[in-house]
């Protein structure tokens, strides 16, 4: 009798160890998935970049524009 009760709860302790194991696989994986999930939806951050000056020659200018304001308006040398 005692034999059998040692069987039996060999067995259950083996069932129990591999629901374990079971679960704690399902529940990595679903935090894996979630973290991925998580990491791909994120917005990509987007940087300021520096625009090269304009090229005058090509628009056909000579020089530069030159803006100011002189308290009375806005210049606009062309």
């Amino acid at each position: 009798m005692n034999r059998l009760i040692s069987i039996l709860a060999g067995v259950g302790l083996l069932a129990v160890t591999l629901a374990g194991l079971g679960l704690a696989l399902v529940i990595g994986l679903l935090g894996a998935m979630t973290f991925g999930m998580v990491r791909l939806m994120r917005p990509k951050p987007v940087y300021a970049r520096r625009v090269p000056p304009r090229d005058t020659e090509q628009a056909g200018h000579a020089q530069p524009y030159r803006v100011w304001n002189d308290g009375r308006g806005t210049i606009i040398d062309m």
